[in-house]
């Protein structure tokens, strides 16, 4: 048997069996429940005898283990009528079959996830065979290359089940993203391969291999050709939506919605006799699925609402939200679901945009759904950590620096400032740099290992991510080719081979062996990491993983479509792309991204992580190559994505809608560099700090501005006087003070002097905000905080001293340092007053305990021995138990820094004075405002 039909065959007879224990309801999975139904299926399904039997019950072994965060959801049940029941009805029969298709290829585990999700999703929408005009808006949330095609395919199933007619999926901007999208709707849900010229002649493919009636094919005005978008050619064709759905999967592009829009009003809206009245359709329900909503369907166009909230229903949207719109606005019955992995634009719409041509704007009033990732989903905090005053922990050791792709912003290899003409180019033997060189040839090692392990059959991908010219993309793929071929003749004619053999071999030993073991260490086992593989049994795979690799430029056509499923024995890849490789489009088994793109807007940013997903059974292959400064703006998005469904989690449990979400996150401290409105204007940006922590980062470190800082302390202290007590038994261990003036804080950070890298510790906004919240008769008492750390004691004053605390140096620059986190885990709760702390801690421990009985292996082993902060800014600012709130209380925490890095500077030995300040929750709608303009965008944010 081939390596690949032995892969192959693994996979397909353990999801036979999975099916089976799946209708037998087995709800824990042993290898002797495997064994007892073994042994049946080989006699249902012969020729599979030869089957690895134990790797079958390891696979469904690592199936039956996975488990899946939960979901939550923010709701507005306004005009909305309860209609979906719990069983799925009998006379459904779309659902079933792609249902029946992922218990195939999935874990049951995750099957039944997207079953529960899609499920409570459809029952957001409204009943298609509601009478009347209705309109349900929503907007579903996951993370990147976490499964969101699977997910709504499945609510597609069972919305063309329920009733729903016409069914529009709007995918991506680019051909080859619309082309993926519509083979997977052909297999997952039309069951044969599309195809507008030859409707009577079509191959079944996924569903249509498991129900083969014909008269259960969906009709389709698209198709999975280079032409398929929707033309001139598909508005000939004849359907008939009354008897069975139509479905659409198109490009937002204008004149495909255009024509879209035409086609709609003359042939599915009803007749109408006055020519002035906008045809509308009342006979058939339309489901829009919008994938990457935050890509284009946004209005980017401003003054859509203006400052008092008033409505410009005469403002005219940018071109693809208006054709969006239309299109929604001409059905009378009508729901939208947008999906996206960074919904900030999407929740910064105004919730009360609105035009008379148009109707409402696309934001998500309806509903907002977040969904849990499965447990072996790599996302953006197992791949970049979280941040602690020790530096950032929990990093998986997958990341390679880039320090030798361009000189400055200008010059070099790829220097990030660079224009369509750009010619890259290295007076070197292979005229790619050299660490591009690397990440090749740990490809290679990559290869060679899966194919050690038997995996050889499973597509295997790398990302080269430089420029988004398209011109500068194909002279990097031809530089790269050139180095590929040079190596295919090396080891295919042994000349000069023993330097490369070698090269690798020092990869294995010093990259790949130890990184296994430090994530064996991280408690990876082998489901993840897949069997350990010697040097030997790689060495002798080397020529042929060669040999397979394929070098493709992917610039957006059809025909760049990465043919994964028409290529035997697996496909062996490195895509060199930019935009068209940003969104949407899978590189099956990625296990080398080369990433160098600049841009540091978060949505932009996070989309280009095509390294996230699932990487079953090679993770410990897989390297992300990219430069320090990148690797830290991703460690920021990281966070602030953290943030937001921290945010989002608070308003779940509080009760929240999604208008009262979009309020809380447009003016929300944590992404004041998130926003992607392209500013042609100067803007005001207004934000709020409420229940929200802030810390400083990062510190100047010129003279005058730590000299400053250090006179603002001092001043601080003398301020709070005989309020300062010391706590602790050791001198200089910390002193806090009760009960002091706004006016104290205030000074304070009028006096300091802010890095402008220090986004969300602001000084002066900071102070701003404080003061706009006194007139509210909130933050008027405050309480200071001076915390010590274990090394030298420095005089504040004759009678405050503090030690200072030591934060580990991201990185340190003579006009700069940064750390990843200024304050302690319990410094939030030191204030608390007895009964507030106890309360605290036995809700923080309540939401261990709870978090701990829906999945043991999201939280410690041991319950916490001090109140969380959110909970800590949330009791503050709603009081519990009879507790009363204390929404007028505020706390300064202060810090001083060493300072002493391995570096030459002027103020190298002078402490960093460090603050943070914790916020109580507050219902007021009070925000701080301040001006920005399209240069501080530029600036700032790259564009």
């Amino acid at each position: 048997m081939r390596e690949s039909d032995s892969y192959s065959g693994v996979n397909k007879l353990a999801g036979i069996i999975q099916e089976m224990l799946s209708l037998r309801g087995e709800q824990i999975v042993t290898p002797a429940v495997i064994e007892e139904v073994y042994d049946q299926v080989l006699k249902m399904v012969p020729g599979h005898s030869s089957v690895d039997r134990e790797a079958v019950t390891a696979e469904l072994i690592r199936r039956f283990s996975i488990w899946n965060e939960e979901d939550r959801e923010l709701t507005d049940g306004s005009d909305h009528e309860p209609w979906l029941k719990i069983a799925v009805p009998d006379h459904w029969r779309y659902w079933p079959r792609y249902r029946q298709k992922m218990t195939r290829e999935l874990s049951s585990t995750v099957v039944q996830s997207i079953d529960d999700s899609t499920h409570r999703i459809l029952a957001q929408l409204e009943n298609p065979e509601r009478e009347g005009v209705w309109d349900r808006r929503g907007m579903v949330v996951g993370l990147v290359q976490s499964g969101k095609t699977s997910n709504y395919t499945g609510l597609i199933t069972k919305a063309a089940d329920a009733g729903y007619k016409i069914i529009i999926v709007l995918s991506g901007l680019h051909n080859n993203l619309r082309a993926q999208t519509q083979i997977r709707i052909d297999s997952d849900f039309i069951g044969f391969e599309t195809s507008l010229q030859a409707q009577n002649k079509l191959k079944p493919t996924g569903v249509g291999l498991i129900d083969r009636d014909p008269s259960a094919r969906p009709h389709y005005l698209t198709d999975r050709s280079s032409s398929g978008d929707f033309s001139q050619k598909s508005m000939s064709v004849g359907t008939t939506p009354e008897t069975k759905p139509l479905i659409l999967v198109v490009k937002k592009q204008k004149t495909v919605l255009e024509r879209l829009h035409l086609w709609i009003k003359a042939h599915l809206a009803d007749p109408v006799g006055d020519d002035s009245r906008e045809p509308k359709v009342s006979k058939f329900p339309l489901l829009m699925i919008d994938d990457e909503a935050d890509q284009a369907s946004v209005d980017t166009v401003d003054n859509n609402v203006d400052f008092r909230g008033n409505v410009d229903l005469d403002h005219d949207p940018s071109t693809i939200n208006r054709l969006i719109r239309r299109i929604l606005h001409t059905f009378d019955r009508k729901a939208y679901v947008g999906y996206t992995a960074t919904p900030f634009a999407n929740i910064f719409i105004h919730e009360k945009a609105e035009t008379s041509e148009e109707g409402p704007d696309l934001f998500p009033a309806a509903f907002i759904y977040s969904l849990g990732a499965p447990s072996n989903y790599v996302g953006p905090q197992k791949m970049f950590g979280f941040p602690t005053t020790e530096g950032r922990e929990g990093a998986l050791p997958l990341i390679e620096s880039i320090d030798d792709a361009f000189l400055d912003e200008r010059q070099g290899w790829m220097p990030p400032r660079h224009k369509s003409d750009h010619v890259p180019y290295l007076d070197t033997e292979h005229a790619i740099p050299e660490s591009l060189v690397t990440a090749i040839l740990f490809f290679v090692l990559s290869c060679a290992i899966r194919a050690a392990r038997g995996d050889g059959g499973e597509h295997s991908s790398m990302l080269v991510h430089v420029t988004r010219f398209v011109k500068v993309q194909n002279r990097v793929a031809r530089d790269v080719e050139n180095f590929v071929l040079g190596l295919k003749g090396s080891l295919r004619y042994s000349i000069n081979s023993d330097g490369i053999i070698r090269r690798i071999k020092h990869l294995y030993y010093d990259e790949y062996a130890p990184k296994r073991t430090l994530l064996s260490e991280f408690g990876y086992d082998i489901d993840l990491l897949g069997e350990e593989v010697s040097w030997d049994a790689v060495e002798g795979l080397l020529p042929r993983a060669v040999e397979e690799i394929q070098v493709r430029a992917i610039n957006g056509s059809v025909r760049d479509c990465l043919d994964y499923k028409d290529t035997v024995g697996g496909l062996k890849v490195i895509a060199i792309g930019g935009d068209k490789l940003s969104r949407g489009l899978t590189l099956e088994g990625l296990t080398c991204s080369y990433f160098l793109r600049a841009s540091k807007m978060y949505d932009t940013l996070m989309q280009m992580g095509r390294w996230f997903g699932y990487r079953d059974k090679y993770l410990d292959v897989c390297r992300l190559f990219t430069t320090s400064e990148l690797r830290k703006w991703m460690e920021h998005i990281a966070d602030a994505s953290s943030e937001l469904q921290e945010a989002f989690e608070e308003m779940v449990n509080s009760g929240g809608t999604p208008r009262e979400f979009g309020l809380r996150v447009r003016s929300h401290s944590s992404l004041l560099v998130t926003s992607s409105v392209k500013m042609r204007h100067a803007q005001k940006v207004s934000v709020t700090f409420s229940g929200d922590v802030c810390e400083s980062v990062a510190f100047k470190l010129q003279k005058e501005a730590v000299t400053r800082n250090l006179q603002a302390l001092s001043a601080l202290v003398d301020s709070a006087g005989p309020n300062l007590k010391l706590v602790g038994s050791k001198g200089g261990n910390k002193y806090l003070a009760r009960q002091v003036s706004h006016e104290v804080v205030t000074m304070f950070l009028d006096s300091y002097v802010s890095h402008p890298d220090s986004f969300k510790a602001n000084s002066t906004l900071i102070a701003k905000f404080v003061r706009e919240m006194v007139k509210v008769d909130e933050l008027t008492e405050w309480s200071i905080l001076l915390k010590s750390g274990e090394g030298a004691l420095f005089d504040i004053s004759e009678s405050v001293k503090l030690h200072v605390a030591t934060r580990k140096p991201e990185s340190v620059t003579k006009e700069k340092m940064s750390i990843s986190r200024l304050l302690s885990p319990n410094d939030e709760s030191e204030d608390l007053l007895p009964d507030y702390y106890k309360e605290a801690l036995r809700i923080t421990i309540n939401q261990y305990e709870e978090k701990r009985a829906k999945d043991p292996n999201s939280v410690g082993n041991r319950p916490p021995s001090y109140p969380s902060g959110p909970v800590v800014r949330a009791l503050k600012g709603k009081g519990n138990n009879g507790l009363g709130p204390l929404k007028n209380h505020g706390l300064l925490i202060i810090y001083l820094i060493d300072n002493n890095a391995d570096i030459d500077y002027e103020t190298r030995g002078i402490p960093l004075v460090g603050f943070g300040v914790s916020f109580p929750s507050s219902g007021s709608a009070v925000r701080t405002e301040y001006r920005v303009n399209n240069v501080y965008w530029e600036q700032e944010l790259g564009g």
